[in-house]
């Protein structure tokens, strides 16, 4: 199973935990019709992959944590990331391990095989 993890809160222990950004569902279905119509052209899979991870992970209070300095001085120095931000700040691994993986997106659907049109 492809997976790739950040940080984001569990609402309902208020810890912070890692979670793979794959198993958001419809991230994993926007990856897999990019597949479908971009398997072989590897910038063209590449843009509507940023655009369908910036969709569903961007900017959006559920999926921000703040980040802030163990050691804190006079001014705070907090900052918010969302899961946009910290798989942007590996674009191009990110980018590399999902094209290499690409064909388990014609498998996967939350860890069960999919049934995907036969032309793929």
């Amino acid at each position: 199973m492809i997976s790739w993890n950040v940080y984001v809160e569990d609402i309902n222990s208020g810890r912070i935990v890692t979670y793979n950004v794959f198993d958001h569902g419809g991230f994993l279905d926007d990856c897999q019709k990019n597949y479908i119509i971009n398997k072989e052209d590897k910038e063209s899979f590449i843009s509507q992959l940023r655009l369908d991870l910036a969709h569903r992970y961007k900017s959006k209070c559920e999926w921000e944590v703040v980040v802030i300095s163990l050691f804190p001085r006079k001014e705070q120095s907090a900052i918010k990331i969302d899961v946009y931000k910290q798989v942007r700040l590996n674009w191009e691994q990110f980018c590399d391990y999902v094209w290499t993986n690409k064909d388990e997106f014609r498998k996967e659907k939350h860890g069960k095989k999919r049934g995907l049109p036969s032309y793929i």
